[in-house]
C-alpha cells in the first residue's frame, strides 16, 4: 500500500504506526535519497503491505490454464508497464483491457485497472515499480531529472509522475502549447510549452545552457526548480495533490 506523508512525519515514525521496520520502510522506498529528508506530500510505498489486485470469481465451467482475470487498483509510482509484468500479462493486453485510460503513460493512485485473463492470482506483495513515465513525456522528464540532480536538485523532489501529471493538464504534452487568453497573456507573458511557464518564470529558473522555453526538457527544468521554490516539491504542487485526493487539478 501507499502512505502520503503528512507534516510532521518522519520515517521512523512512519514505520513505528505500520509495525515495519526502518530499515524494511527504507529499503521499500529508493526514491528517498535522504531518509532524514521526507516531505509533505510524498508517497511512501509501505512494505508488506499486499497490492490491490482482486482475482475475478472462478468461472463454473471448468476451464482450462490461465486466469481470469481481476482488478487492480493503482499505486503511488505504478506504471502501466510495471504493473502489467507484475501480474504476468503483456502491456498490450492491459491496455486493450482499459480504454478508459485516455493516455497510458498518466495512470493516478486509486484508478481501477481491469486485469485480462493471465493475470496472477491472489495479492502481489512488494514495493511499487521504479517511478517512470513512458514515451516521449517520460524522455524529457528523464532527460530533465538527470540534468536537475546534477545541479543539486534531490530526486526524492521532482517525482516523475507529478511531473507528467502537471504537463498533461497544462498542455496536454503539447511543447508548443501556448496560452493566449488569460491574464498573463493580457499583460504580454503568454504561458508557453509543456508547464506553460510564462518568460519571467522561466528566465528566473532556467539553468544556464537551457535558455529555450520551447524547448520540452528546458521548459520541464524550469517548470520543476518553480515548482520546488514555491511549494517544496513537485508532489506539494496544490493541483497535484488535489487530484491525488480525488479532487480538480488547479494550476500552479
Amino acid at each position: 500500500m501507499s502512505y502520503r506523508i503528512q507534516p510532521g512525519d518522519t520515517l521512523s515514525g512512519i514505520a513505528s504506526r505500520f509495525h515495519v521496520s526502518l530499515g524494511a520502510l527504507e529499503g521499500a522506498n529508493p526514491q528517498v535519497h535522504n531518509p532524514n529528508l521526507i516531505y509533505a506530500g510524498q508517497s511512501l510505498n509501505i512494505p508488506g503491505q499486499s497490492d490491490t489486485f482482486v482475482p475475478a470469481p472462478a468461472s463454473s465451467g471448468g476451464g482450462g490454464g490461465g486466469g481470469g482475470g481481476g482488478s487492480y487498483t493503482v499505486r503511488s509510482g505504478d506504471t502501466m508497464s510495471g504493473i502489467a509484468s507484475r501480474l504476468g500479462v503483456s502491456l498490450g493486453a492491459l491496455e486493450a483491457a482499459n480504454r478508459q485510460v485516455s493516455n497510458p503513460n498518466l495512470i493516478y493512485p486509486g484508478q481501477r485497472l481491469n486485469v485480462p485473463g493471465g493475470g496472477g492470482s491472489g495479492s502481489v506483495s512488494g514495493p511499487s515499480p521504479v517511478n517512470t513515465v513512458g514515451g516521449n513525456v517520460g524522455q524529457w522528464i528523464a532527460q530533465a531529472q538527470a540534468i536537475l540532480e546534477a545541479n543539486g536538485v534531490p530526486a526524492s523532489k521532482m517525482n516523475a509522475q507529478d511531473i507528467a501529471l502537471i504537463i498533461q493538464h497544462e498542455s496536454g504534452g503539447n511543447p508548443n502549447a501556448e496560452n493566449d487568453w488569460d491574464s498573463n497573456a493580457a499583460a504580454g507573458h503568454p504561458s508557453i510549452g509543456l508547464m506553460q511557464t510564462i518568460g519571467p518564470t522561466f528566465d528566473a529558473y532556467k539553468l544556464p545552457g537551457h535558455d529555450n522555453i520551447r524547448n520540452p526538457v528546458d521548459n520541464i527544468i524550469a517548470g520543476v526548480r518553480y515548482a520546488i521554490s514555491r511549494y517544496g516539491s513537485i508532489s506539494n504542487v496544490p493541483g497535484v495533490v488535489r487530484v491525488h485526493q480525488g479532487l480538480g487539478y488547479v494550476g500552479y
